[in-house]
């Protein structure tokens, strides 16, 4: 009876050592998975974030193309006004000297 009883202690304490690794594999691949989602989503979001980025680096760029062209633009304004003010000056200059 003590060895009847002696082995069902044991099978016990067996099942509960064999529960006990079963859940414990469960857990690692659960954190396995967890894991990779996380890896998963870490990663679109880095690309999302890049895109962003890449897209305001864009933005930026074109705006300041923009700019510099308006600049030139003026620059070129800004010159053609002089260029017209000394051409009049010139004539100016040129019909005092003939009186």
């Amino acid at each position: 009876m003590k060895k009847l009883l002696l082995l069902g202690f044991a099978l016990m304490l067996s099942a509960g050592l064999y529960a006990q690794d079963s859940k414990a594999e469960k857990a690692r691949q659960d954190a396995k998975k967890t894991a990779g989602k996380v890896a998963t989503e870490t990663e679109k979001a880095a690309e999302k974030t890049g895109d962003a980025l890449t897209r305001t680096a864009n933005k930026v760029d074109d705006k300041a193309r923009e700019v510099h062209k308006k600049k030139v633009a003026k620059s070129k304004d800004v010159r053609q006004d002089l260029n017209r003010t000394a051409t009049k000056v010139e004539d100016k200059a040129t019909k005092a000297a003939d009186k």
